[in-house]
């Protein structure tokens, strides 16, 4: 029963002595069908006057003849017993069996229960999120949510992850999933303090998102903050400290065995050992001073938040204020992250029919060199700079760059402590999110509702590189852009059962939205001192200025309907209509859906004891995409500098753009049809829910190339097709229940196979082009037939015993795919009196990691031609033929091949946390303290995997899923120890 969850695991509310003072004492226990109810409210009706009872149900309250008890507790209807007297009152409260329906929010104001849901929706609440520290709000979501993958691209401080929503439907646009918070659409998920979450809800398929139209092909999150309530106030103060080093190390050849590879592969091409180690004293002395940079660049990096709220009410207003500090250092030197936050949520009952509320998040965050890019630099710099060159010369400089001079070919590669201490990122957000809303009943079932909201971002990044011992290449620069997304909606919401069996909610929409932002940008070139930093661009020799604009609006008409009969038949549909600026003549889009459900278990003649819940729901919709470039679809112009006759100086030309306009352009659609199956046995102790859908994106926004003659390069055009099927499997259960010890289980799995169905006309593949850390190139190509994220490259065979070379396939083909065949977590929840223990493990299976870092450190490229891995031990030589590694002067490998691909599944330990409630304390009762929890936790302690890199999870790619699974050595997530404290006043 879910009565039990509440006792064991929501603490007592305790509340504030009142100013009277009563003659009388009473005295009882409150219980329930299964025994005492530690925690339930007693309060003296009309004050504030009030208690809670203990762990075995037992409480005292001082009282006036006359006064009446008010008797609550969550999921219990409430009780009131008039004080006539006596000495003892025993409550026996009996569950709201309305209360104890799980809801679940789908948007546009509307909740249901969970038995009425015809959708593919998961949701995560407030008590999973409290088990382990949160930095962003989209960790919480990592294997927590079926058909959710979530991959942590970098482990830079404040650093969010990818988030797709049952794959990717578009290639060249956008597969992020649309964000609402409090209703407030399309908000940045990161600029949310995770301790202000109620709960979170997916919308996965297409009938429960279509209602969000634009942008909802990839999935929308709803996201719930904490509201006040009707009773005392309750504050609370959390605060913890954490601990992080990097998750792995790579194994590095020592100093000196890095400098017999140099030289045995220096004399293999030129006969001559390497300059600089052509001694043995010159060889000691850089033994004597080498550097283990991986020791260097990183640290034990502590992170620090304080967060602090206050809620409470009375019948007619309740509110909900907290304050959020975050400090975040990052594992690799001179880098952090900060946030501050305060939010504020409020609702009023202005009269009978009146309704209020507002909700308001300002926050600020702050950057240090916390860049990815930046990041994945100092990553490999760690493992690829040579050991054997000092930070520092004889005269206390940097040693800028390697020491080891003369060879075949000398290292691009910068000392990486010069990097991160002399190098300058910074980056500043300030934002104001805020939304009000107006609810009045026009007439009985009948509601009105109007509501405006703004999300204002001011955003500003500043940067200083310096050069290598030349002054002509320092660079600097400072950035300035606003972000105002504003938004309003009129609503109109029809709710009513009649005839005690039918049930209807209508709901019409009219909504507009719009984003305007604007940059401005100074750059330099050439500095003749480095002691400005960003700080005086103009003094740079080369000045560069640019600014922009850019304006997007959509438009919206939207309906939906739901009709539900005795809790037996269920039917959802929706229609919207939105109109976008950004296409010409078609701008206008419509996204249909609707879903069926039949609740089997309310049926007359289902009478199984043992299955509690048996729902099928099936369910199809449209959904749509339109985040191209407010300008893609428009003749643009550009200028040219342009010297006549052959002049010392000229002036600039205006020309026509390289992109060829489109009017025809148009949305991208996504249809899909899902298949749900709901199964609770033992009242629901144990519940399993299965899914299965197929969804294809059409008419997508891609990017052709076009006939030099048309004096334009490319145009947008709608054309191709992306398909994704899969299924979601959700266990969830109570596996052990009784008066001391509880312990929850859920688990789920999903696998989703992505596929290109066909491309631009009749082409059947396409070579991107893509680069990763600014000149890599990625082994990308887009091939039909295949899923978006497949590898290109040369096939490895081996090493030729006879010479050291390596062998390869006649032809290039594919070599890898970066997508999972399945993710999945698992996670349990233990209480034991006052102790709780929760460990979650999560993870992915079948994917495909292209190791590029690998191949940098074994010395396959010319940016680090003397390798520094301690593979290379294992290196083809005379002696040793049947080496798995080519020789160190093999003249025909490839960087960009199966080599380097390599399996990234992995099982990681992602949470395990141990804490203990204290109650009933003396300390406590002189803070006016309610309760204090202790609590210790780990964060990846554990990760099982056969990738030979740092992390598994990593990659450089970022948002594009084209680059999904290359890694050229990102920050590698960290392994985190944590202590921290809740108190509840």
């Amino acid at each position: 029963m879910k009565n039990k969850l509440f006792k064991n695991l929501i603490f007592p509310v305790f509340l504030c002595l009142g100013s009277v003072i009563y003659a009388q004492t009473v005295q009882g226990v409150v219980t329930d069908v299964s025994g005492p109810i530690p925690g339930a409210n007693i309060v003296i009706k009309g004050t504030t006057t009030g208690t809670v009872t203990d762990f075995d149900g037992n409480y005292e309250i001082a009282v006036n003849t006359g006064d009446v008890i008010v008797v609550s507790y969550i999921g219990y209807l409430t009780q009131e017993i008039e004080y006539t007297g006596q000495e003892t009152i025993d409550v026996q409260l009996q569950e709201d069996a309305a209360l104890l329906e799980e809801v679940v929010v789908v948007g546009y104001g509307k909740s249901v229960k969970k038995e009425d849901l015809t959708g593919a929706v998961s949701v995560v609440g407030s008590k999973e999120l409290e088990k382990s520290p949160l930095i962003n709000v989209d960790q919480a979501l990592q294997g927590r949510a079926s058909g959710v993958q979530l991959t942590q691209n970098s482990g830079a401080p404040g650093a969010g992850l990818k988030i797709r929503v049952r794959g990717s439907n578009s290639i060249t646009g956008s597969n992020s999933p649309l964000v609402v918070v409090d209703g407030l659409i399309d908000v940045d998920i990161n600029s949310v303090n995770p301790s202000d979450i109620q709960s979170i809800s997916v919308l996965k398929d297409a009938s429960s998102s279509a209602i969000y139209g634009n942008r909802a092909a990839n999935g929308v999150i709803i996201i719930t903050t904490k509201k006040g309530a009707d009773g005392k106030s309750i504050i609370e103060f959390g605060s913890y400290i954490s601990f992080s080093d990097p998750s792995d190390s790579i194994d590095l050849l020592s100093a000196s065995e890095f400098i017999d590879f140099a030289n045995t592969k220096n004399i293999g091409a030129t006969g001559n050992p390497i300059p600089v180690f052509d001694s043995q004293q010159k060889i000691n002395d850089f033994i004597a001073k080498s550097v283990d940079y991986q020791e260097e660049v990183y640290r034990t990096a502590i992170a620090q938040n304080y967060q602090i709220s206050f809620r409470g009410g009375s019948e007619k207003m309740n509110y909900y204020v907290s304050g959020n500090y975050l400090d975040q250092e990052g594992l690799a030197i001179n880098t952090n992250f900060k946030r501050y936050s305060l939010r504020s949520n409020i609702n009023a009952d202005l009269t009978d029919k009146l309704n209020l509320s507002t909700s308001l998040n300002l926050i600020r965050q702050e950057g240090l060199n916390n860049d990815p890019g930046f990041g994945a630099g100092l990553a490999l710099g760690a493992v690829g700079f040579d050991k054997t060159t000092p930070i520092f010369d004889a005269n206390g400089n940097y040693n800028r760059q390697t020491l080891v001079i003369g060879g075949v070919q000398e290292s691009v590669l910068t000392n990486p402590i010069f990097t991160a201490r002399e190098s300058i990122g910074t980056s500043s957000v300030n934002r104001v999110q805020a939304n009000v809303a107006l609810n009045y009943n026009l007439v009985e079932n009948l509601d009105f509702n109007v509501s405006g909201g703004i999300d204002y971002a001011n955003i500003a990044v500043a940067y200083f590189n310096p050069a290598n011992n030349d002054a002509a290449q320092i660079t600097a620069g400072q950035n300035a852009n606003n972000s105002n997304k504003t938004q309003y909606a009129f609503r109109l919401n029809y709710d009513n059962t009649f005839n005690e069996k039918h049930n209807l909610n209508a709901t019409a929409i009219f909504e507009e939205r719009k984003n305007l932002s604007t940059g401005f940008n100074a750059d330099g070139r050439g500095f003749y001192t480095a002691s400005t930093g960003f700080d005086n661009i103009g003094l740079a020799d080369t000045q560069t200025i640019g600014s922009g604009v850019s304006e997007r609006t959509l438009r919206s008409a939207i309906g939906r309907a739901t009709y539900n009969y005795d809790s037996r038949y269920l039917v959802t549909g929706s229609v919207r209509y939105d109109e976008s600026s950004v296409f010409l003549k078609d701008q206008g889009g419509v996204f249909s859906s609707f879903a069926l459900g039949w609740n089997i278990n309310n049926e007359e003649f289902f009478t199984s004891e043992t299955i509690s819940t048996l729902r099928l729901r099936g369910g199809w919709g449209q959904t749509g995409n339109e985040l191209i470039g407010t300008s893609d679809a428009l003749n643009l112009l550009r200028n040219n500098p342009w010297i006549p006759n052959g002049g010392a100086t000229g002036s600039t030309a205006i020309l026509p753009g390289t992109r060829l306009a489109n009017p025809d352009l148009t949305w991208e659609t996504t249809v899909q049809t899902n298949i749900g199956l709901d199964v609770g046995i033992l009242n629901d102790r144990f519940n399993l829910t299965l899914e299965y859908y197929s969804k294809k994106t059409e008419d997508l926004l891609l990017t052709r190339q076009v006939p030099r003659f048309t004096g334009r390069v490319d145009q947008v055009v709608n054309a191709g097709e992306v398909e994704n099927k899969g299924f979601d499997i959700n266990l969830t259960g109570r596996i052990v229940q009784n008066e001391n010890f509880l312990w929850d289980f859920s688990a789920n799995l999903s696998s989703n196979k992505n596929k290109v169905l066909s491309l631009i006309g009749d082409e059947t593949e396409v070579f991107p082009g893509l680069t990763v850390g600014g000149s890599i190139p990625a082994p990308s190509i887009v091939r039909v037939g295949e899923p978006i994220g497949v590898f290109y490259g040369f096939i490895y065979e081996g090493v030729n015993s006879a010479d050291g070379n390596a062998i390869y396939a006649a032809d290039q083909d594919i070599i890898g795919d970066a997508n999972p065949d399945f993710t999945f977590g698992i996670n349990n929840n233990m209480s034991y009196k006052g102790f709780d223990l929760n460990f979650f493990f999560q993870g992915v299976s079948g994917n495909d990691v292209f190791n590029r870092a690998r191949s940098l450190i074994i010395g396959r490229d010319g940016r680090i031609p003397f390798g520094t891995s301690a593979e290379l031990r294992n290196t083809w030589t005379a002696s040793n033929t049947s080496a798995p590694l080519p020789s160190l002067n093999a003249t025909n490998t490839q960087s960009q091949s199966s080599e380097f691909i390599e399996d990234g599944s992995f099982i990681r330990l992602k949470n395990i946390s141990l804490g203990y409630t204290l109650r009933d304390v003396n300390a406590l009762d002189a803070m006016g303290a309610e309760s204090l929890r202790l609590y210790v936790s780990a964060q990846n302690l554990i990760t099982i995997t056969n990738y030979s890199g740092l992390d598994p999870e990593v990659s450089n790619g970022g948002e594009n899923d084209r680059l999904a699974g290359v890694d050229i050595g990102a920050l590698p997530t960290s392994k985190t120890f944590t202590l921290g404290l809740n108190l509840k006043f």
